[in-house]
């Protein structure tokens, strides 16, 4: 979900940059400002390749974060059940 709004924000600032870049096209050439689109078009796919991957490394952090603490939980309960019994 977060991604999705992340990606939506960068798409509606690469417009807003095009606009920028476009309204002075009128003092610059044509050349030197496609030159430039094309450039940041790339980085913004590297950033957004960047982020994919960010959130997929952090994605499975969170995952093995989760999994030792129902792991550790488990093995408490299982002990506190162990010395209820014994008691």
């Amino acid at each position: 979900m977060q991604i999705e709004y992340i990606i939506l924000i960068v798409i509606i600032l690469q417009f807003i940059l095009m606009v920028v870049l476009f309204s002075k096209n009128r003092k610059g050439s044509q050349v030197d400002v496609s030159q430039k689109l094309v450039e940041y078009t790339q980085r913004l796919e590297k950033n957004e390749t960047t982020l994919r991957d960010e959130f997929g490394r952090n994605r499975e952090e969170t995952n093995k974060a989760s999994k030792d603490s129902r792991e550790e939980l488990s093995s408490t309960l299982r002990s506190i059940t162990e010395q209820c019994q014994r008691q």
